[in-house]
């Protein structure tokens, strides 16, 4: 008589699907052209506050990226100067800390987006009425005709007396929409900032 059969192992799992790849404005799948250490949260979390407030999902520009790269290390070279560049529609935030900042940059875009608690979504006239709230960051985050975006962000060591060494560290985070954003019109905010959904 034979011996039994062993039972045979189970099929190994399929692995997981591969995420999909992140489009970006020239067609490619990369988030470079930035130094931010957590550029793909940077892309979620700004297409997730975009999502909410009934905006398209944006693409990753790496050309915008890399131009908002170079105007950081412009700015670091400053102290982190906050001083906007006139290049078209961009964010900015600094910091200047002990211990030294780190490379990320999503929290800038979590900052930017706090300004909606300050955003009137029943204003008579959206633009005059809410602009002088300090809400422009999160505008230029949500607004609708945007269809790119791209972020660097660079540090540098600043003086400070009063700490071990010292030197702290200050970063500026910079974000460039290519497109549009904050056209100075109510017509124009009404049209590109929705209530979240």
């Amino acid at each position: 008589m034979a011996a039994p059969l062993s039972p045979s192992p189970p099929p190994p799992r399929p692995p997981p699907p591969p995420k999909p790849p992140i489009p970006t404005a020239g067609g490619g799948t990369t988030l470079g052209g930035g130094d931010c250490s957590d550029t793909q949260a940077v892309f979620d979390s700004t297409n997730m506050y975009r999502q909410w407030h009934q905006a398209p999902p944006l693409t990753w520009s790496v050309t915008l990226a890399a131009a908002a790269q170079s105007y950081a290390l412009q700015l670091a070279s400053q102290r982190c100067a906050l001083i906007h560049s006139g290049a078209g529609p961009e964010n900015l935030l600094t910091m200047t800390r002990y211990p030294k900042p780190d490379a990320s940059c999503n929290v800038a875009v979590n900052a930017w987006y706090q300004e909606v608690q300050y955003y009137n979504f029943s204003a008579p006239q959206p633009f005059v009425d809410n602009w002088p709230k300090g809400i422009g960051h999160f505008t230029a985050l949500v607004w609708r005709a945007a269809t790119k975006f791209g972020c660097g962000m660079a540090r540098a060591d600043v003086p400070m007396s009063a700490v071990p060494g010292g030197y702290a560290g200050c970063k500026v985070v910079v974000c460039r929409y290519g497109d549009v954003a904050n056209v100075a019109t109510n017509m124009e905010f009404l049209k590109n900032v929705s209530p979240r959904i």
